[in-house]
């Protein structure tokens, strides 16, 4: 039986702002237009980034240890089947991939599917994840590490009812913050990752009324989903991003050709991959650097 993944363009910020979705059916590019991409390097520029690493600075990054495990196994099962199926080295450091493309945007066609049973669109699948080309739902594309992304993975069963879902998610991140509403720094820090530059003096009242009006400004699906994720993060990502922010901002974080760098490491090109590097286990040291920034 097919496993059938439906992949779909959301218009990208550069196509609403030309307003293209209105003339070109809500695409990103073109309707005639066939893209593909290669895959990219992690920030030691030697290890590719393939969803089959076990040892990837995504997977390392995973405080959980039951989750960490779990995604290790599942890197390592996937290389070695596709490793079998193909007779190919396909290591993270294999010339494999450096000649590798994924073949996204297919001319023509608004969406299409593919079919994780076969081999060959299974590997195009995982690829395409794990270099963020292909964000595994709508709501994901709302998330900073996909800031650059279009396509995504549409189910359609989760389309069936979403007047249901809009009122479930309404009351659970209602829920989510007034459980929060004395803890000020989870107030604080929910309120600087969502860009809304709180002053470190504000009170408790003051954070509980600005995510309360934030959240009266959310009318979509989508928006409570985005939030909702948001809010659910760890609290060590929340700091980890507000530090990055402040540290960026002072200089002590600068960019040095492409790379963000703090005390002579490099961090990543993103923001994302930035933060994501501060909160692996062997960069303590760098995120303590930092702590003084914190609220």
């Amino acid at each position: 039986m097919a496993d059938l993944k439906f992949i779909r363009q959301r218009p990208s910020k550069v196509a609403r702002y030309y307003d293209t979705e209105s003339r070109h059916n809500n695409r990103s590019v073109w309707p005639g237009v066939h893209q593909t991409y290669g895959v990219r390097l992690e920030t030691d520029n030697r290890t590719w980034v393939t969803g089959l690493n076990a040892d990837a600075a995504s997977i390392r990054a995973i405080k959980n240890p039951k989750l960490k495990e779990a995604a290790q196994k599942e890197a390592s099962d996937r290389l070695d089947f596709f490793t079998k199926h193909f007779n190919q080295d396909l290591s993270a450091t294999s010339d494999f991939w450096s000649d590798y493309r994924l073949d996204l945007v297919r001319r023509d066609l608004l969406e299409y599917t593919l079919d994780l049973e076969k081999p060959e669109e299974a590997l195009q699948y995982y690829v395409a994840i794990a270099n963020r080309r292909l964000a595994p739902s709508e709501e994901d594309l709302d998330e900073p590490a996909y800031e650059n992304t279009f396509l995504y993975v549409y189910d359609p069963k989760l389309h069936i009812s979403r007047r249901a879902r809009l009122r479930e998610l309404k009351d659970e991140v209602g829920s989510l913050i007034h459980a929060q509403r004395n803890n000020p720094d989870r107030l604080f820090y929910w309120v600087a990752y969502l860009n809304m530059q709180p002053n470190i003096h504000m009170s408790r009242e003051e954070l509980y009324e600005k995510l309360n009006n934030y959240r009266d400004t959310k009318k979509t699906v989508e928006e409570f989903e985005a939030l909702e994720l948001v809010l659910n993060k760890d609290s060590e990502e929340l700091q980890a991003a507000y530090l990055f922010r402040q540290a960026r901002q002072k200089k002590r974080i600068v960019k040095v050709g492409s790379q963000y760098t703090l005390l002579e490491h490099e961090l990543g090109k993103t923001d994302s991959e930035a933060i994501d590097t501060l909160l692996l286990p062997e960069n303590t040291h760098l995120l303590d650097s930092l702590m003084d920034l914190a609220r």
